[in-house]
């Protein structure tokens, strides 16, 4: 472990070398246990000082606390910072997740020395690592603020033509912010699927608690908060129906809808703020585990507990996760939707149910053609509009105007699109003029803040 270590663009896929670096930093009062071995290669290296990265969970001897750590191997410090692919990386850096705290050590240095040696940072080196984990801590705030915005936009885009047909958008397509129609609301006014997703993204702040969770959204029911005015206009059956199952005292997990017909979209219309809770715990790579995907099918089985909504979920997430770092739009919703599949093929009870996604997990998914794709509240058709709009564009304002144009469950179908798109292409994608009707965005913009 004393050598320098160099990372090689072969070895992005191999975690041996990363963990040695992790070693060396977490031997200096920490314990590692439960390490991730996978490291996952940093597409956005030029635009940030990340080359490589590996997690750890690591028991604090001090004070008994286990936090999650990411380790970054970080050279150029001194240079300007690219991926550290043919060169030494000289520092590691640790960032903790939990409490926001960085530390920095030499990788030149010997476990041995490690053990010894105190974290004594010049005033050179704290302010490089202040500078990293604000520009890492930039990169999470830009993709919650573009995928919670991207999904809100395209659900108001959505609102005022909800049920109406493809053949009447055909020929009044939606091209702009539009008001009233189906529910008698301004333009810039949202559902419930960005009420809910608002409701999880606040839950979540404090930590997963399933409890917590359907309080926040029996607090839009009955008192209408996290709503655009105060008032609740739009309420799904199922989503109705586990509320109230709640309300009578019934476990929170045990308040989906468990049949083939409970397959409604109102899970995944909501679940996209888990995506930034599993990336903080797992890391982007989280499909290489059972934990993650358990919490997925909880969080989607508060209110819809079929195996079909579970996958929607799961495959849903993943693609996100995998949009965070991607290298072109099309090979991060495959590689993600690569990953969700292998996952679902090996879990017990859920490789009969992926029959239902095959189109899905067909290359030529993209090619279909426009009537080929349903666009209405059954979570298949919503996911595979979703994706088919996203594949098929190349901005986010094409991408969610094909999607409301689909017809039918129009602000669904393009919630969870824009949610993608959001994190894709990035707040600054999303045309201003929308962005400035929507209502109570200042609000939705400081629930978005870490």
């Amino acid at each position: 472990m004393a050598e320098n270590i160099k990372y090689r663009e072969s070895a992005k896929f191999g975690a041996l070398r990363e963990l040695k670096a992790a070693e060396i930093f977490m031997k200096q009062g920490f314990t590692v246990s439960v390490p991730n071995m996978s490291a996952r290669y940093d597409f956005i290296a030029e635009k940030y000082p990340v080359s490589y990265r590996v997690q750890v969970k690591a028991l604090n001897l001090k004070n008994g606390t286990v936090n999650t750590w990411h380790i970054h191997p970080f050279s150029g410090i001194k240079e300007k910072r690219r991926a550290c692919t043919e060169r030494d990386c000289d520092l590691v850096v640790g960032i903790c997740l939990e409490t926001g705290s960085f530390a920095i050590v030499p990788i030149s240095e010997a476990a041995d020395k490690a053990d010894k040696k105190e974290f004594r940072l010049s005033e050179h080196e704290k302010s490089k690592g202040k500078k990293y984990l604000n520009s890492y801590t930039a990169v999470l705030k830009e993709k919650v603020l573009g995928a919670v915005i991207g999904l809100c936009v395209a659900d108001a885009l959505g609102v005022p033509v909800e049920f109406t047909s493809r053949e009447a958008l055909e020929y009044s397509p939606v091209t702009d912010m539009r008001g009233y129609g189906t529910y008698s609301q301004p333009p810039g006014t949202w559902s419930d699927d960005t009420t809910m997703t608002l409701c999880l993204l606040d839950s979540l702040k404090n930590g997963l608690d399933y409890a917590d969770i359907m309080r926040k959204f029996i607090s839009w029911t009955k008192k209408g908060e996290y709503t655009p005015y105060g008032k609740v206009f739009d309420v799904g059956i199922n989503t109705r129906r586990a509320l109230a199952r709640f309300a009578r005292g019934a476990e929170p997990l045990e308040c989906g809808g468990i049949f083939e017909h409970d397959n409604g979209n109102g899970s995944l219309m909501r679940i996209l703020p888990l995506a930034f809770y599993l990336y903080a715990s797992y890391g982007a790579d989280f499909t290489a585990g059972d934990e993650a995907f358990q919490i997925i099918h909880d969080v989607s089985s508060l209110t819809h507990a079929h195996q079909r909504s579970h996958i929607a979920c799961g495959i849903y997430l993943s693609i996100a996760t995998s949009l965070f770092e991607a290298p072109d739009l099309k090979s991060g919703i495959y590689s993600g939707i690569r990953e969700a599949k292998r996952h679902y093929e090996n879990r017990d009870g859920y490789a009969d149910e992926l029959k239902h996604y095959n189109r899905i997990f067909d290359d030529d998914f993209m090619n279909l053609p426009n009537e080929a794709i349903k666009s209405g509240g059954y979570v298949v058709d919503t996911l595979e509009a979703a994706l088919w709009c996203l594949l098929n564009s190349d901005s986010y304002e094409n991408c969610v105007l094909k999607a409301v144009n689909l017809g039918e469950d129009t602000d669904t179908v393009a919630a969870v699109a824009g949610g993608l798109a959001g994190i894709y292409y990035g707040y600054d994608a999303i045309p201003e003029k929308w962005i400035s009707q929507i209502a109570r965005l200042e609000y939705i913009k400081g629930l978005c803040e870490m």
